[in-house]
């Protein structure tokens, strides 16, 4: 090593005598040592760059995750909770309707005024020969398993789950628990983060007339939003992008175009049919964020590598 150092000072000593040709290898081998410089710079922060945005999109996607087990965990703490109410359990037993009215009533304003504003109960007694059940009522009751996850019902996509009360071997009601998959936004907004959901738009079909009249815009083609809830820039600026960067989205993970960095997450209904997808992130510019952390980071390390590279250059000549 010292070797070839001498080596190359004394080659720049013999050209510095022949100081025309000298300066012009000196001006190219400073320009080409820069340019290979910055390149090798600026792949290696643009790698780990993208390692940051891969890491930031498997957090959101453990997020999601964590917040509809949470959500899980939520209903059946108060499925516990209700069926130690016997008269209530008696109720749907015989198919009491003043009492379940009554007792439906009560409950979902009791959720209310705890703070779950957008959680609803309701009941299904088996004794009931007039309604027709949704085909996951059926399942619960047919199979005798808890079901839970998420379903398009006439009025929106919620979280469910759907207990059968089983006695003497026979299931004679089903409790039904649910909330809205838009709460998901305002959990998402405590941690100064953007949520939207998506639905397929060939979901639309199972929603009421009345409740998705006027209420849905298109957006990008095949899928639509609920736009009174997700009147966001946020928002806004997803219907903007183009349908490049929408599939480098749904294939990679994640992107950062238009000041936002968002992630995506394929979303299954309790049936495992895919029904939408949500999306999450965050503005790049928020102080503190990953992102903003990030970029901060490689502009550091590509400026002062880059000094590093020059003072050497120039050293050696």
């Amino acid at each position: 090593m010292f070797g070839f150092i001498k080596f190359l000072q004394a080659t720049i000593v013999s050209l510095k005598k022949k100081k025309g040709l000298f300066f012009s290898i000196l001006t190219i081998a400073s320009l080409s040592g820069i340019v290979l410089s910055m390149f090798i710079i600026m792949t290696m922060t643009s790698k780990v760059s993208n390692e940051v945005y891969s890491s930031m999109s498997s957090a959101y996607a453990l997020s999601i995750e964590n917040k509809i087990n949470n959500k899980k965990n939520t209903f059946e703490k108060n499925i516990v909770m209700l069926i130690e109410n016997k008269q209530l359990m008696n109720a749907i037993e015989k198919f009491n309707v003043v009492a379940l009215k009554e007792s439906k009533d009560n409950i979902n304003s009791v959720l209310y005024k705890l703070g779950f504003k957008d959680m609803k109960v309701d009941f299904f007694s088996t004794a009931d020969n007039k309604t027709i059940f949704r085909s996951s009522v059926i399942s619960a009751i047919n199979t005798k398993n808890t079901l839970h996850g998420i379903e398009v019902m006439k009025d929106g996509t919620f979280f469910i789950i759907l207990k059968p009360l089983v006695k003497d071997n026979l299931v004679y009601g089903v409790i039904e628990l649910r909330e809205s998959i838009n709460t998901l936004k305002y959990e998402f907004e405590k941690q100064n983060s953007n949520y939207l959901f998506l639905l397929n738009k060939n979901m639309l079909d199972k929603l009421a007339v009345e409740y998705k009249n006027g209420k849905f815009k298109d957006i990008l083609d095949d899928y639509v939003i609920e736009s009174a809830v997700y009147d966001t820039k946020f928002n806004a600026t997803m219907s903007e992008m183009n349908i490049d960067n929408f599939n480098k989205l749904k294939r990679i993970g994640y992107i950062v175009d238009d000041g936002y960095y968002r992630s995506n997450k394929i979303i299954t209904d309790i049936n495992g049919a895919s029904i939408g997808m949500i999306i999450v992130g965050e503005f790049t510019e928020n102080e503190g964020g990953f992102v903003n952390i990030a970029d901060n980071m490689t502009k550091t390390i590509t400026t002062v590598a880059l000094g590093l590279v020059i003072s050497i250059i120039l050293f050696m000549f």
